[in-house]
């Protein structure tokens, strides 16, 4: 309590001179005509996303996807359940009849391949009977399957393993992202044309804008590397507080407007590089030799 009134005098402190503005924002309800039945409403600001209604509520919060409503809602439109479900801070639960199902099927694959399986022995020193005895496990194990009041605690307490219980993301995560998925499909399926083509205007003088900073190069010397994530590298020679160094670049083809200009030998920093200098990190480079006519086969 005395933490609580510590910030209640900071907070009163620091927020003496906040004043009142509206902020970007935008909100929309999804829902059936004059019900409320699994209605839904989604509100967008810069960086967050809200889904609040009669199916749970959620906070996602991206940046800087999110930083604008289109590309919140391009984001959403592609991204993954886990993906997007770890950006709302919801956290996973002990998920009972999960734990039950594979701590069951663990048992039972566990006899049929001749081993002798511990948990028989724990079920039936905890709900009663005699672990060899196949009617006595099976009651056992429906016993198990049946009992409401488990907890992870519990589990632990059964099978004395702290990995037995499975833990999982709540069904109202689930709710949430379908909600958000309809969401940003209908929103696409709104938008007008000439809306459309004009953010793909702007993706490409971006994209322009990004080629531009970036180094190029023109028929180089290209390298493979052993145990790379990278298909290419080239050789750059810079100084470091005078001092001549030199460091090998991952490249990529160079594309414009969908076209590859590798074919003619234009090729651009991906963004990662590896110091050069010593005998054996040299050594891991091996020179491709391309035709200036044809692009570059990826090294197998």
């Amino acid at each position: 309590m005395d933490e609580h009134l510590g910030i209640a005098k900071i907070a009163a402190k620091s927020f003496a001179d906040h004043r009142l503005t509206k902020g970007p924002g935008h909100s929309w309800r999804m829902g059936r005509p004059n019900t409320g039945s699994y209605s839904f409403r989604v509100t967008w600001c810069p960086g967050v996303l809200v889904v609040s209604g009669d199916i749970g509520s959620a906070v996602y919060q991206v940046w800087p996807s999110f930083g604008t409503l289109w590309g919140a809602i391009d984001l959403v439109d592609q991204a993954g359940f886990d993906y997007l479900a770890g950006k709302s801070g919801v956290r996973e639960e002990f998920d009972r009849d999960e734990t039950v199902s594979s701590l069951v099927r663990y048992a039972y694959e566990s006899l049929r391949h001749g081993h002798r399986e511990s948990l028989f022995k724990r079920l039936c020193d905890e709900y009663g009977g005699d672990p060899d005895r196949p009617h006595d496990r099976k009651e056992a194990v429906r016993a198990f399957r049946d009992d409401d009041s488990l907890t992870a605690e519990r589990v632990y307490n059964i099978t004395g393993d702290f990995e037995a219980p499975t833990y999982s993301l709540p069904a109202s995560a689930r709710w949430t992202y379908e909600a958000l998925q309809l969401w940003a499909a209908t929103m696409k399926a709104r938008e007008p044309v000439w809306h459309r083509l004009w953010r793909r205007a702007l993706r490409e003088r971006d994209t322009l804008k990004r080629l531009a900073r970036a180094q190029k190069h023109f028929r180089p010397t290209l390298y493979a590397r052993k145990c790379s994530g990278h298909d290419f590298w080239v050789r750059v020679s810079y100084e470091h507080q005078g001092v001549q160094c030199e460091r090998m670049a991952a490249v990529v083809p160079l594309i414009v407007f969908g076209m590859d200009l590798s074919k003619v030998g234009l090729w651009r920093d991906q963004g990662s590089s590896c110091p050069l200098g010593r005998d054996s990190r040299d050594a891991d480079f091996t020179p491709v030799k391309p035709s200036p006519a044809e692009p570059v086969a990826s090294p197998a």
